[in-house]
């Protein structure tokens, strides 16, 4: 970005996300890193939960750890409960206006209200987030960050819009269900392997990995100074050179463009 346009931008005076970086960063691991390649990041940290069964693959998994994300950085931004609504103001319109495009002229064109508008207001992303984040502000956040035997906030089983002071319509006054609609947070061989199976398991791809993927430091010297420089990686009108010999069958060069490509 040009300055003029990064002068314009707000920024926090000092590390806003002091209080829940290494949380911000496991659910970042949790939600990004779900695949064996990622078995060295994962072994560094090592966890107190069987390795797969922190990766966030289901819906309503990711929708949950989403929507905790959201709320811990907004509570690290100091954001009031009157910003944080005024920042997913309209996301709790019911389905049929979010299908009006008269009524959506209303509302702000760029405004987070577009994000999951096919959906009942309480399965949205940015519904779940406002209220995750009322709750974190409700209880506190060590309360929020270590309920539920330390997995936290988790998606309710029922949700009344109008508790939190969001809905539009009759629909918003009564429990509505989320979690079962959403589905089950971990697929069946997720949670299948011990804890120490599945650090095996992550450890055995970690060795892989390892070899062919070295750190740098452990990865062969080069050659001193004064001694002969291995060959370099040829250029591409080397190698094509190679790939059709330098001779023709009668023993004559081969003339070639300045790409080295035979004339």
């Amino acid at each position: 970005l040009n300055y003029f346009t990064i002068s314009e931008i707000a920024l926090p005076i000092g590390n806003p996300f002091k209080l829940c970086s290494p949380t911000l960063r496991n659910l970042s691991m949790r939600l990004g890193a779900i695949h064996p390649v990622f078995a060295q990041e994962w072994y560094d940290d090592k966890p107190a939960h069987p390795w797969k069964a922190d990766w966030a693959i289901q819906t309503a998994e990711r929708v949950r750890l989403r929507a905790i994300i959201d709320a811990l950085v907004a509570f690290s931004y100091k954001l009031s409960e009157e910003e944080m609504r005024w920042i997913l103001f309209g996301c709790d319109h019911p389905v049929d206006s979010l299908s009006d495009r008269d009524f959506c002229r209303k509302l702000r064109p760029m405004g987070f209200w577009r994000v999951d508008k096919e959906k009942h207001p309480e399965l949205r992303h940015t519904v779940l987030s406002l209220v995750a984040f009322l709750e974190l502000k409700s209880a506190g956040l060590d309360d929020f960050l270590n309920r539920n035997g330390g997995e936290g906030w988790m998606l309710p089983d029922t949700l009344r819009l109008a508790d939190y002071g969001l809905g539009h319509d009759d629909r918003a006054k009564e429990h509505q269900p989320v979690a079962r609609v959403l589905g089950p947070r971990f697929l069946d061989w997720q949670t299948k392997l011990s804890l120490d199976q599945s650090w095996e398991e992550c450890a055995r791809h970690k060795e892989i990995l390892d070899v062919l993927l070295p750190p740098p430091d452990a990865r062969p010297p080069t050659s001193s100074p004064g001694s002969p420089k291995p060959p370099g990686p040829q250029s591409p009108s080397t190698q094509k050179a190679g790939k059709i010999g330098e001779m023709d069958i009668l023993g004559d060069p081969i003339e070639t463009d300045l790409f080295g490509d035979p004339v």
